[in-house]
Formats: structure tokens, C-alpha cells, sequence
């Protein structure tokens, strides 16, 4: 496959000053395949500058092209840039404002690297690069990294919004522009930010030849399949699961009620489930655990799908999250800035609930880490903290600043080399018009199931995984307050109430667990202990998600060190 584009700049040990810059700006999988607006490059005779990410928001190209050479350029929605001073021998970079699309930093003595792709700066290392144990931890415990380190020691991955410089002695220099909320309060209504959507959609279904819309049983693609629709759009579908899953099922009847083309599984899962972990080892780098990787687990359908652009729901979620997801009835008064000193503790509440269900059997296997673990989560709640917030806003923004950009992009960055991607979710008026709804148009998916509603009743004839009826159906209390529900004795309905895409227990039932320990052991735990811990976390609701990311992280450990393989030697392992 073609590679993502880097700057490499050699430094001479005697001087410490640039020695030589390898601009170097191979070209990404997504740009291989021909869509010139996922890609901007500028050329004169002093400056180079490239521009990369969401094709959908490359009409700020010639303004940000303005900006590099004024030297007043910052971050972009959507659109990450690099720039080389060919006379001041700079480097000047920055990420987009979201974080979807990194960049990402290695520097020692001797030279610097900056990447939009781990794995490609993996590749670049003169040495087997080395595993960071707390980057580990954080991961098995939260599913991310909460600050700006990686599992490879010494590997930077920088957030959104942050300014980087590489300057002419080869010092670098970071600029985190944490600015003001994105949500902020402001009462918005249903029209706008539907209309916000389907202008979103709509640019990125004019900016991305043969686009694909990925179909699952939820409401996130279903929207955006409604949105194209509603544009007159023609677009193909793509499902990730086992035959007779509910996201193949339901895919199925949204593809055949749209009249649309559906790519879907060809193979059994038996079949790919290990050259998939390698897949997901590689490209993910470590980031994504097995049973998060969806989208990688078929090769053929891969094959039948690539270079092309993938319409995905990332960021959709922060619309309806946990919180609102599981609301008990009276969250709308979490919206009131007046009473968020009542409710904020409730909201950090919710977060470290959501967070605990991994990472409270951890915290019992591991208590000698049980401080550490939650020292971790309580500096970023405290990070964003606002007065100006509501408790609402508090969860939004928390949610879309550091769920999103770690965790939930991290599964379409797993992409990147085989598709481009656009997140019409998270254009800049989507954030602006749906994230500042007033809370009740968030609590049960409203926002979503109402939008579909409207734009293609079709659609909201077809069944939704939550609630196993017809999304027109509505909600039921139990689906709509499932804690409520847990109190008065009923059954709550959490999430889909069907069958899963894969079924990655089995997948890990027949691996052996020693991997779990030596996880454990690099993480710092000692070897009694480890046998232990793997003994309590076996027999947990976390055992799926421990063996995921273990299996994955087996093909960057060794048998005896603390040393990753090389990328290029990535399955040797296995």
C-alpha cells in the first residue's frame, strides 16, 4: 500500500543544528486513490506546505495555504497541514481541531520525526522502539490514552488543536490551544441542526467520488443514508458483521428499502480471525483492541471496497452518549447553568461509571494501581472543568475532547490505509447546531430518530437493534430510562438487544491467557500477582476486552523484554 506522508530532520550530534531535512511527503492510502480534495500540496521556491484530512472541508485549502505563509495560520475544522521553510530550515505543523486526523512526534538527539500514521514513523526508527507500560495500563483500563503518549515510549500523539515547530537547531515546540467550549449552552432547535446535517452529508457525498456509507443496525449511518437520500443521492453500502447478525440483517433491509448496493462479509469467521489480528495489530498500532476492529476483519471485503471514501458516524455519539443514553427522567435540568453546581458532581458521576466498567475490574485485579488509575481520570475531569458550562455542556464537551479523538477515531484511523474518510457528524455547524440542543432532544436518541423520521420514513419503518421494533415505533421506558427501569425492578434495555457483529469470545476462548500475564508483567505487575489478576479478569464482564487488546499487543512484545518488534516483522510472534 502507499504510505502516509512525514518529515524526517537529521540533526548533527556536534552542533545540535539540522543536518539535512528529508521532506519526504509520500503519499497516503487515501490519496492513492485519486480524490484530489483529500489531499492539498503548495510549492514555491521557499515554502512546501501539505494539507490533509476530511475531503469534505477542503474549501478552506486556499485560506490555510494564505495563512502558512503569513505565518498566522493555527487549526482547522477537518484539515491537518505541515509546512518546510526552505530558507529558515522550519518546520511548522498542526493538527485539526478535533484530533481525526494526528500528527504525531519522535524525537531524540539525533533526529525528529513527525507522521500523520504511527505506523509509517514506526517504520522510520533506526531501532526497535519500545513499549510504554502506563500508556498500557491506561488503555486496558479506559480503552485510551487520557494525555498525549502512546504504547510506544517516546511516541507523541498530539491532540487537537495543537501548533507544533521544529525549529533550525532541531528543537521542537508544542502550542495546545485548549480554547473555549465547543458547546456552550446556547439553545439551538431541531431545524437548524438538521439542516446543518444534511448540508454536511451532502459535501461530503460532492467531495467523495463512489462513497461509501458504512450500515450498521444503529441510528448514525442510518442518518446520514437519510440525508443522502433525501439529497437525491445514489450511494453504496457497506456492512461489517457475521451473517445473520443484527447489523448485517438490518443493513440489509435499509440497503434493499434505499435501492442501494450493499458490500458485506463473504468469508467465516473462522477463516480470517487471525490474519484480521494481525491486520489490526498493524494498523492500528496498538490502539485498537481486536474486538474493535470491525472493519479490518475481512480481507476480501476489503479488497472489494478500498480506495474509495467511507461516510462514517464518528462523533455521532457525542449527541446522544451514555449519559443520555441511560438519563434519568429530570436531565434536561442538567442543561440549566444556574444549577450546575448541583448537578456537575452528578455529571463527573456518569463519567466515572462509564469509565469504571473497564476499569473498576481492573482497579480490583490490580489494587496496588488502583491510586495511579484513579488519579488518571480525576486530572482530566478536573482538566475540564468550566463555570461558564452546564452540567450538560460539561458532559458534551468532555465527551467530543477526549472520547472522540482517542478512542472513538482511533477505530477509523484504523482505515486510513485503505480508505479515505469524512465524519459529516463533526462538521464545524453540526457541532455548533446539534451539540448545543437542548438536553431533552438528546435523552433516547431524539434528535436522530426524529431527523430520521422526517427525512425518509422509509427508513424509520425499519428495525432499530436497540429496541428490536421499528425505529417508528418509539421507545419504551425501560429502552429510554434503562437506570429507572434497574430501580423499579424492570428489565433495562442497554444498548442493542441483539446479536453482536462477531462473536470475538469465541474467537479468544481458544487463546491462551499466559499473553494476559506478561501484559500484566510489562505493565509493571509482578508475576504472582499477574497470575492472579489474569485469574480475576478471566472471570470478569472485562475478560473479552483484556484478551482483545492482549492479543493484539503479542505482536509488538517479546518473549523475555520489554522491546516491540519491528512493524515490518509485525505476526512473527503470533
Amino acid at each position: 500500500m502507499a504510505k502516509a506522508n512525514f518529515i524526517l530532520t537529521f540533526r548533527d550530534t556536534a552542533t545540535r543544528r539540522l543536518a539535512g531535512i528529508d521532506t519526504q511527503f509520500f503519499e497516503c492510502r487515501s490519496y492513492h486513490n485519486g480524490n484530489p480534495d483529500s489531499l492539498c500540496v503548495f510549492e514555491d521556491h521557499r515554502y512546501k506546505v501539505t494539507i490533509w484530512g476530511d475531503a469534505a472541508q477542503a474549501s478552506q485549502n486556499t485560506q490555510m495555504i494564505n495563512d502558512i505563509i503569513i505565518q498566522s495560520a493555527h487549526s482547522y475544522w477537518g484539515r491537518s497541514w505541515v509546512c518546510f521553510d526552505k530558507q529558515e530550515r522550519v518546520l511548522t505543523a498542526a493538527t485539526d481541531k478535533l484530533g481525526l486526523f494526528p500528527i504525531h512526534s519522535y524525537i531524540t538527539d539525533d533526529f525528529c520525526i513527525l507522521a500523520s500514521s504511527r505506523k509509517e514513523l514506526i517504520s522510520c526508527l533506526p531501532q526497535k522502539p519500545r513499549v510504554n507500560p502506563q500508556a498500557m495500563l491506561q488503555m486496558l483500563c479506559f480503552s485510551q490514552v487520557l494525555d498525549s503518549s502512546s504504547i510506544f515510549a517516546g511516541v507523541d500523539h498530539h491532540e487537537g488543536g495543537t501548533k507544533i515547530l521544529v525549529s533550525a537547531n532541531g528543537e521542537l515546540s508544542v502550542q495546545v490551544n485548549r480554547e473555549n467550549a465547543l458547546f456552550t449552552g446556547e439553545v439551538t432547535d431541531f431545524d437548524d441542526a438538521l439542516d446543518a446535517f444534511v448540508a454536511a452529508v451532502k459535501s461530503s457525498l460532492d467531495h467523495s467520488p463512489e462513497a461509501i456509507i458504512s450500515l450498521s443496525g444503529g441510528l448514525d449511518s442510518r442518518l446520514i443514508l437519510a440525508a443522502a437520500l433525501s439529497c437525491g443521492y445514489k450511494v453504496t453500502g457497506l456492512s461489517y458483521g457475521s451473517e445473520g447478525s443484527s447489523d448485517i440483517v438490518i443493513a440489509r433491509a435499509l440497503a434493499a428499502a434505499a435501492k442501494i448496493p450493499l458490500f458485506t462479509s463473504r468469508s467465516r469467521e473462522n477463516q480470517c480471525k487471525w490474519q484480521a489480528s494481525k491486520r489490526i495489530a498493524e494498523h492500528g498500532m496498538g490502539e485498537v483492541a481486536l474486538h474493535h476492529g470491525h472493519a479490518l476483519i475481512d480481507e476480501d471485503l476489503i479488497t472489494q471496497t478500498m480506495r474509495r471514501s467511507v461516510i462514517t458516524g464518528t462523533g455521532a455519539e457525542t449527541y446522544r452518549a451514555f449519559y443520555y443514553d441511560r438519563g434519568m427522567p429530570g436531565f434536561s435540568l442538567f442543561g440549566y447553568k444556574a444549577l450546575t453546581d448541583r448537578f456537575l458532581p452528578h455529571a463527573k458521576r456518569y463519567i466515572r461509571e462509564e469509565f469504571g466498567k473497564t476499569a473498576t475490574p481492573l482497579k480490583n485485579a490490580l489494587p496496588g494501581h488502583a491510586a495511579q488509575i484513579n488519579s488518571w481520570l480525576e486530572n482530566v475531569l478536573t482538566q475540564h472543568e468550566n463555570n461558564q458550562l452546564s452540567a450538560a455542556s460539561y458532559l458534551d464537551n468532555f465527551y467530543l475532547k477526549v472520547r472522540v479523538p482517542r478512542m472513538v477515531a482511533a477505530g477509523q484511523q484504523l482505515l486510513d490505509d485503505f480508505y479515505d474518510r469524512s465524519h459529516p457528524f463533526l462538521d464545524q455547524n453540526v457541532v455548533h447546531y446539534a451539540g448545543n440542543l437542548p438536553a431533552h432532544m438528546k435523552l433516547g436518541s431524539t434528535f436522530h430518530r426524529k431527523a430520521i423520521e422526517k427525512l425518509s420514513p422509509k427508513l424509520a419503518s425499519i428495525t432499530w437493534d436497540k429496541t428490536s421494533q421499528p425505529l417508528k415505533s418509539g421507545i419504551s421506558i425501560r429502552a429510554r430510562y434503562p437506570g429507572l427501569a434497574s430501580r423499579l425492578g424492570m428489565a433495562p434495555a442497554w444498548g442493542k438487544q441483539s446479536g453482536a457483529i462477531f462473536n470475538y469470545s469465541a474467537w479468544l476462548q481458544a487463546q491462551d491467557t499466559s499473553i494476559v500475564g506478561k501484559v500484566l508483567q510489562t505493565v509493571g505487575v509482578e508475576a504472582t500477582s499477574a497470575t492472579q489478576a489474569v485469574n480475576i479478569l478471566m472471570s470478569s464482564p472485562v475478560a473479552t476486552h483484556v484478551q482483545g487488546f492482549a492479543t493484539i499487543w503479542s505482536y509488538f512484545l517479546t518473549e523475555s523484554t520489554n522491546a516491540a518488534q519491528p512493524v515490518n516483522n509485525i505476526g512473527a510472534l503470533a
